[in-house]
C-alpha cells in the first residue's frame, strides 16, 4: 500500500486533509484498490519532547480493478456429468465502495521538517457496486471455458475491512 495525506491545522490539536491511496491485494487476480478522501487529524499532547501521538477518522471513495486471470475450477460440462478441473478464463471486473478509515498514529521528529511515523489503521467499506462486488444469478456471465456456456464466478470476497500498519517519513512544514 502506498498512502500520500496532506493535512493543515484547523485548530491547535485538530488538522483536517486529504488524503489518496493504492493497494494491491494478493487475491487470485491481484485487485488494486485506489482511494481518496476526507480525513481528520486529532493530536492531543499526551506524549513529551520529540514524540507525538494522534487519532484519525476520515471518509472516502474507493475504485477496484480485478484484472483477468486463469484459474482451475471443478466445473461439470452437463447435467449429470461429473465434476472436472477445467482451465477458466475470468474476465477484468471495475467495481466500487465507500470507506472510512479510523486509526492511531506516533510520530517521531527527527529533526525539522522530518518525523517518522507510523499508524495503524483500519478501513471499513460498504455501498459496494459494479461487476466486480456482484455475486447473485442476476449478473452477468463474467467468465468462459470453452466448451462450456459462460460461467459466472463469484466474487472473492467484499473489501469490508482492511487492517494495517503504515510506516514512513513525514514533512511538516
Amino acid at each position: 500500500m502506498l498512502e500520500l495525506h496532506g493535512h493543515v491545522a484547523v485548530l491547535p490539536l485538530l488538522r483536517a486533509g486529504l488524503y489518496l491511496s493504492h493497494d494491491i491485494s494478493p487475491e487470485l487476480s491481484t485487485r488494486q484498490v485506489t482511494s481518496f478522501g476526507a480525513r481528520a487529524k486529532l493530536t492531543p499532547p499526551i506524549l513529551c519532547g520529540p514524540w507525538r501521538a494522534w487519532a484519525f477518522l476520515g471518509f472516502g471513495y474507493s475504485l477496484v480493478y480485478s484484472p483477468s486471470y486463469h484459474h482451475t475450477y471443478d466445473i461439470s460440462s452437463g447435467a449429470g456429468q461429473p465434476q472436472v478441473p477445467t482451465d477458466v478464463a475470468v474476465d477484468g471486473l471495475w467495481g466500487t465502495f465507500f470507506e472510512i478509515p479510523v486509526g492511531i498514529g506516533l510520530g517521531y521528529k527527527l529533526q525539522k521538517p522530518w518525523e517518522l511515523t507510523a499508524e495503524l489503521g483500519t478501513k471499513i467499506g460498504f455501498g459496494f457496486s459494479g461487476d466486480l462486488y456482484c455475486g447473485d444469478t442476476t449478473c452477468p456471465p463474467n467468465a468462459s471455458a470453452p466448451p462450456n456456456p459462460p460461467l459466472l464466478i463469484a466474487p472473492v470476497g467484499y473489501d469490508t475491512l482492511a487492517v494495517y500498519l503504515a510506516v514512513g517519513v513525514s514533512l511538516d512544514l
